[in-house]
């Protein structure tokens, strides 16, 4: 069954945009925040919050902007955790700061692994609509390609 989502549009020059309840619109390159008016885009601690919130329903979309990929240390890790650890503003861009934390169970030693990794994604703002582009992960390379 789908949610059902009060949907309004929001106009970026070049092109029109629909957007959910929650702020939030996914298009095929970007995803679209629509920061609320209660929230005070000067206050870092309140933007961190909202985009703390925005991120732990699976919904709004925001994921899809960061880099969640496991593959840095290896295959087998998965995504335990992500916090958001600033968010700050400065003209039209919005910078936000994240930590990715992954675990890896090694079941021939019965080990469990636990790494962090600090990222940031930067994207653009204009009055209260933020827009961040998709992150698209680098393909995967085999000893294949250097043939």
């Amino acid at each position: 069954m789908e949610p059902e989502f009060a949907w309004y549009l929001v106009r970026l020059v070049p092109f029109a945009v629909a957007c959910n309840e929650t702020g939030v619109a996914a298009l095929t390159a970007c995803v679209e925040i629509v920061i609320p008016e209660n929230i005070d885009i000067s206050e870092p601690q309140s933007l961190m919050h909202y985009f703390q919130i925005l991120l732990n329903d699976a919904g709004s979309g925001l994921s899809q902007a960061l880099d969640l990929s496991c593959d840095q240390k290896t295959t087998h890790a998965i995504v335990e955790n992500v916090t958001i650890n600033q968010v700050r503003v400065a003209g039209d861009l919005i910078h936000m700061e994240y930590d990715v934390e992954l675990s890896e169970f090694q079941a021939c030693q019965d080990l469990t692994t636990r790494y962090c990794y600090t990222r940031t994604v930067v994207g653009t703002r204009s009055g209260r609509h933020c827009r961040f582009d998709k992150f698209v992960p680098l393909p995967e390379r085999s000893t294949y390609d250097e043939l």
